[in-house]
């Protein structure tokens, strides 16, 4: 039982497997909250979230038409009040990095069980943030996959003092607004620290930064 208010617009599933999804509506309707629908296609979810306004919308990173990144993309560029879960099949780590970037307010995988799942809602309705502890092993298994060489903190120097902080959040899974209250700083001026980080650092894109932050974890903390 969720020991929380019920949220007044509900939440909406988007999941590309409908049984999966049926199953995940019947569950949450048993702990007494109010699912808006079942979507297994990414351009009818984000019709139906611009229509009905859901307070929270759990989307897979994968679905026909139009992907849960993208999505949550498209409310945070339009400043929509809805709070975003992502509950991932593919352990794809640059879906990870890119979700972290944007507004998501839960992240987690579907091999990490309904109870993760039911944990991470009630988190995101008590107004926090839950990232799945199995995010860091799938950045270990991306460094795992890369050529072996030793990792070179010397580039570090180059860093602020601030953006050694934040590229110490990042390695922890914090996401953008995560980072933003920690420092008392905006959104946007943590996107701007990230930016002049990887240009600093020589990183092509989100989803090196991740890797890299835990990769000098120990020579940031």
């Amino acid at each position: 039982m969720f020991t929380h208010l019920i949220p007044p617009g509900g939440i909406l599933i988007a999941k590309q497997d409908m049984l999966l999804c049926e199953t995940l509506k019947e569950s949450l309707q048993a702990r007494r909250l109010h699912v808006r629908g079942c979507i297994t296609d990414g351009r009818e979810a984000l019709r139906l979230i611009q229509h009905q306004h859901p307070s929270i919308a759990i989307l897979g990173a994968e679905m026909p038409g139009m992907n849960g990144i993208d999505i949550v993309r498209h409310i945070e560029d339009h400043h929509m009040p809805i709070k975003c879960i992502i509950y991932a099949k593919s352990r794809r780590p640059d879906y990870l990095a890119e979700a972290l970037k944007l507004n998501v307010k839960g992240y987690l995988f579907v091999n990490s069980g309904f109870a993760e799942l039911f944990y991470c809602v009630q988190e995101v309705l008590d107004d926090r943030s839950y990232i799945t502890p199995l995010a860091h092993q799938v950045v270990d298994e991306l460094i795992a996959k890369l050529p072996p060489k030793p990792t070179d903190t010397t580039d570090l120097s180059r860093l602020t003092t601030r953006e050694r902080e934040i590229l110490c959040l990042i390695a922890q899974c914090f996401t953008n607004n995560q980072i933003a209250d920690r420092i008392c700083r905006s959104v946007a001026t943590v996107n701007n620290h990230r930016h002049n980080i990887m240009k600093k650092l020589n990183l092509q894109g989100h989803h090196q930064l991740l890797p890299y932050a835990l990769s000098v974890y120990q020579a940031l903390s």
